[in-house]
């Protein structure tokens, strides 16, 4: 069952955000984007090693915001599930 977490919206202008958010990308998961330091802990890999995984061209779950890098948590499920398909 999927569990969703409802957004309010106080109707001041503009289009209205998403009724939800699907927190079934990773069990627990309600945000959109995670650190690198929380990729780690969720891969179970190194802070390094993970900095590493981020920096490189082909990881595209990685976005760079100014000096800072976060990871899309839907293109990160989606960039595991490619690497397991055989």
């Amino acid at each position: 069952m999927t569990e969703h977490m409802f957004v309010a919206y106080n109707g001041t202008g503009g289009d209205a955000p998403a009724t939800h958010l699907d927190s079934s990308i990773l069990p627990g998961q309600t945000k959109l984007t995670i650190t690198v330091e929380e990729l780690a802990h969720q891969l179970n890999v190194s802070r390094a090693t993970a900095y590493s995984l981020a920096q490189r061209k082909d990881f595209y779950p990685a976005i760079r915001i100014g000096h800072r890098i976060v990871v899309s948590v839907q293109a990160l499920t989606r960039w595991l599930n490619e690497q397991t398909e055989g």
